[in-house]
């Protein structure tokens, strides 16, 4: 580091990400298809994917 450049700042970052996946799972209708779903029941086909990311909190910290 020379004198002239600022040392870096130290922040911690909170981030939201989307995640597309499909599953195949046997039920007896839409309903209890999505259920299971959303409960992590079924194979995963096809593997997930990070379809977003958001920064939902950033704040500096004091370097330790």
């Amino acid at each position: 580091m020379t004198d002239k450049e600022e040392p870096l700042k130290v922040f911690y970052v909170t981030i939201e990400e989307t995640v597309s996946k499909q599953v195949v799972v046997e039920a007896k209708n839409e309903e209890e298809a999505r259920y299971q779903a959303i409960d992590d029941c079924g194979t995963i086909v096809r593997v997930p994917i990070t379809t977003g990311k958001t920064v939902t909190a950033i704040s500096e910290r004091e370097r330790a």
